[in-house]
């Protein structure tokens, strides 16, 4: 397949598509839900665990996708990569990151103080890579064959 066919026109917006989802939900709609002055804290952590609910489960469906397609489809250079980076990214923040977020969570719901972590801090990092990885396998031109 050619960088100008539609199916790599399709793959690109899905690269650019996930990338907004992901700064979106992670950089947008995360913090500014805390300046709602109508609700308790436990019930905006409890809007958040919905929300992470949902953009994980968009990611779930679309990373694997992307980083198949593209490896099938025979990418190369950032595409190949940005696509199957995004992928793995996702994963390490699901296995490794994601159960001690969610027990942090589940504490701060019930009113218990968690104590101070950089978790939040390495989410932040991994979503930035992330977000980068799909820029570049969206904005890449070179394919094989």
């Amino acid at each position: 397949m050619d960088d100008g066919s539609p199916a790599w026109r399709v793959h690109a917006g899905l690269c650019w598509f996930s990338a907004g989802l992901v700064a979106c939900g992670s950089f947008l709609l995360a913090p500014v839900k805390f300046v709602a002055q109508l609700s308790t804290l436990p019930q905006l952590l409890e809007v958040g665990r919905l929300q992470f609910l949902a953009l994980h489960t968009a990611q779930w469906l679309l990373l694997p996708t992307l980083a198949a397609w593209a490896y099938l489809g025979r990418a190369s250079g950032w595409r190949l990569a940005g696509s199957v980076g995004a992928l793995a990214l996702f994963v390490v923040h699901m296995a490794a990151l994601q159960p001690e977020l969610d027990r942090r969570l589940a504490m701060q719901i019930l009113g218990e103080s968690p104590g101070p972590s950089a978790h939040h801090t390495v989410y932040e990092i991994l979503e930035a890579l992330k977000i980068a990885c799909l820029v570049a396998a969206g904005v890449s031109r070179r394919s094989k064959g």
